[in-house]
C-alpha cells in the first residue's frame, strides 16, 4: 500500500487534475443570436397602433360632444357628462371679446394646480407662468368645426380646443399623465389576445406608454439594444413597442485540446502503473536476492557442518577399522560433491544474471557422463528410499558441454531429491533421436499443476503448497537448468504424465562417433 501511495496514487491524482483542466479549456461557449419574428411583431403593432388610434378617436369624440353641449347649454348642466369623462379637469368658453364661463372638476387626488387658460388680448392670467394663452386669430381666423390640442408649460396637461361657431372657441384641460395611466389599464385587458402569437414564439418584447413600461414579457436572455423599436405617436405622448432577438447559449469542445488531455492524463496513468509494477517487482527481487543470499547460507552451512562432522568421526573410527574409516570419509566426499553442485548453481547464476554465461563444447559420452553424476547422488537417493532407474542408450560420443550436462541433470535429480522423495523412484533415460541428445527424468511424486508448470522454471520460483513443503532449496535449479539448455540451443521442458513429473532435455548434439554397449542400472 505505502507503494501505491508514493508512486500509483500521485500519477492517478495528475491524471484526473489534467483532465479537469483540459476539458475547462477545451469547452468553447457559443452564442447564437436568433432574429425576433418580426411578422408577428408587425402584426400586432399594427393592431396596437389601430386601437391607440380608435381611442384617440373615441376620447375625442366624447370632448367634442361635450363641448357642444357646453357651449349651447347653461354650463352647470354638463359638469356631471364631464365628470364621466376621463382626465378632464376644467373647461372655458371664449368669445371674440371675452371668456364667457369655465368650471373646473377638483379631485382629491389632485397633485398638481390646473393650468389657466386664457385667449390673447383678455385679461391676463393670474399666474402666467401655468397659463395658457390661445392665440387670438385662433378665435378670430378658424373655421367653426376645427379643433386641436395645445400643450401647458407644466407638461402634465393638454388643451384640447373647438370652435362651435363662428365667433367661439370651447377649451377643455385634460389630465395627460392620468389620461395614459387609464389608457394603459385599458391596453393591459385588450393585449392579452394580440399577445398570444408573440408569447408562443418566446419573443422578449416591452410596451411602453408616455408615462413609463406597461409590460415585459417573453425571453428574458437578451443582450444589447432592442432589435426593433416602433414608436405610436399620440397627442398625450409616444407609446412605443420593442423586440429583441433571442440569444442561445451553447458549449461544444475543442476535439484537438481535449484528446491532449486525455493522452496526457492516459500517459500519468500508463507511468505511473508501470512505475508502480516497476517497484513491486523491485522490491520483490530485493527480497527474493536477501532470501536467496539466506538459503544459500543455509544450504553451504549444511553439508559443511555434516563434512565437519564426518571428519572428526573418521578421526575418531581410525582405530576400529579400516572400512569404518572409508565409510566415514565416503559421506564426506558425497557432502564435498553436493556443495560442489550448488556452488556450481550459484556461480552459474550469478553468470547469468550478468549475461556472462558461457559453454565449451568438447568430445564427451553422455551416458559415462550422466553416470558418473549418479554415481554421486547414489547414497543420497539411498537415504531417501528412491530407487533409480537408469537407461543409458546413446552408445556414442557427442560434441557437447559435458559440464553444463552434468548441472542440468544434477538439478533435476536434486529436485526429485528434495520434492519428489514421496514417489520412491527416479527414472532416467538417454536416446538419440535425430541428432539431438534427449534426456528424459521422471518421478512419481505429488506432479506440479498444470497452471505452475510454467512458473517453476523462474527464478526463486518455489511452489506453497505440499509440493514442496519442509524442503530447503532457493528456487534456483530448474531456471539454472533451463538456462543452459537455451544456451546449448535445446529446451527443458514438462511433459504431459499421468504420474509425478517428466522433465525432457532435448540438446543438439555433433555425434562423432559411436560405441558398443547396452546398459540399464537399477539401484
Amino acid at each position: 500500500m505505502r507503494i501505491f501511495h508514493l508512486t500509483l496514487l500521485p500519477m492517478l491524482i495528475m491524471a484526473v487534475l489534467t483532465a479537469i483542466v483540459g476539458e475547462r479549456l477545451a469547452r468553447r461557449e457559443v452564442e447564437e443570436r436568433i432574429p425576433v419574428d418580426r411578422e408577428r411583431v408587425l402584426d400586432f403593432a399594427a393592431d396596437f397602433q389601430a386601437e391607440l388610434e380608435r381611442l384617440d378617436e373615441l376620447y375625442i369624440s366624447h370632448l367634442e360632444h361635450l363641448s357642444a353641449q357646453y357651449f349651447l347649454s347653461g354650463g352647470d348642466d354638463v359638469r356631471g357628462s364631464a365628470e364621466d369623462i376621463v382626465a378632464l379637469k376644467s373647461m372655458y368658453l371664449f368669445s371674440e371679446k371675452k371668456m364667457i364661463r369655465s368650471f373646473e372638476l377638483l379631485s382629491p387626488s389632485q397633485s398638481a394646480p390646473l393650468p389657466e387658460v386664457s385667449v390673447e388680448g383678455l385679461r391676463p392670467p393670474l399666474v402666467l407662468s401655468r397659463a395658457v394663452i390661445i392665440p387670438a386669430e385662433m378665435v378670430g381666423q378658424t373655421k367653426p368645426g376645427e379643433s386641436g390640442w395645445l400643450n401647458a408649460p407644466d407638461e402634465k396637461h393638454l388643451i384640447y380646443w373647438t370652435r362651435p361657431d363662428a365667433e367661439h372657441l370651447v377649451a377643455t384641460v385634460v389630465d395627460k399623465d392620468e389620461l395614459n395611466r387609464r389608457t394603459a389599464v385599458h391596453l393591459e385587458d385588450w393585449m392579452q389576445d394580440p399577445l398570444t402569437p408573440l408569447r408562443e414564439s418566446s419573443t422578449h418584447f416591452a410596451i411602453s406608454s408616455p408615462s413609463g413600461e406597461i409590460l415585459r414579457a417573453g425571453d428574458e436572455q437578451t443582450r444589447g439594444g432592442a432589435a426593433l423599436v416602433m414608436p405610436q405617436r399620440l397627442h398625450s405622448g409616444t407609446w412605443q413597442i420593442q423586440a429583441w432577438d433571442r440569444i442561445s447559449q451553447s458549449s461544444h469542445h475543442s476535439a484537438a485540446v481535449l484528446a491532449i488531455a486525455l493522452t496526457l492524463a492516459a500517459v500519468f496513468v500508463l507511468s505511473g502503473f508501470l512505475l508502480y509494477q516497476q517497484q513491486r517487482r523491485s522490491l520483490k527481487l530485493a527480497r527474493q536476492r536477501v532470501s536467496f543470499v539466506n538459503q544459500v547460507s543455509h544450504e553451504l552451512g549444511s553439508p559443511l557442518t555434516n563434512m565437519a562432522l564426518n571428519l572428526d568421526l573418521a578421526m575418531d573410527s581410525l582405530g576400529e577399522g579400516e572400512k569404518n574409516t572409508r565409510h566415514r570419509l565416503g559421506l564426506v566426499g558425497q557432502e564435498i560433491d553436493r556443495l560442489n553442485r550448488l556452488v556450481s548453481n550459484v556461480l552459474t547464476f550469478s553468470h547469468c544474471d550478468r549475461g556472462t554465461l558461457e559453454v565449451h563444447r568438447e568430445s564427451c559420452l553422455p551416458d559415462e557422463v550422466i553416470a558418473r553424476l549418479l554415481d554421486s547422488c547414489r547414497p543420497a537417493l539411498t537415504r531417501r528410499g528412491i530407487e533409480l532407474e537408469y537407461e543409458p542408450a546413446v552408445n556414442a560420443a557427442v560434441e557437447t558441454d559435458p559440464d553444463a550436462l552434468t548441472q542440468i541433470v544434477a538439478n533435476l535429480v536434486s529436485n526429485v531429491e528434495k520434492y519428489a522423495s514421496s514417489g520412491k523412484w527416479l527414472g532416467i533415460k538417454t536416446l538419440l533421436r535425430d541428432e539431438q541428445l534427449v534426456v528424459s527424468v521422471r518421478d512419481r511424486g505429488a506432479g506440479i499443476p498444470e497452471a505452475e508448470r510454467t512458473r517453476v522454471f523462474q527464478s526463486f520460483e518455489r511452489l506453497e503448497n505440499s509440493v514442496n513443503e519442509g524442503s530447503s532449496g532457493a528456487g534456483l535449479g530448474l531456471s539454472i537448468a533451463s538456462q543452459l539448455a537455451t544456451k546449448l540451443g535445446g529446451t527443458l521442458k514438462m511433459v504431459d504424465c499421468e504420474v509425478g513429473c517428466h522433465f525432457e532435455l532435448t540438446l543438439p548434439v555433433n555425434v562423432i562417433c559411436a560405441v558398443a554397449g547396452d546398459n540399464k542400472q537399477v539401484i
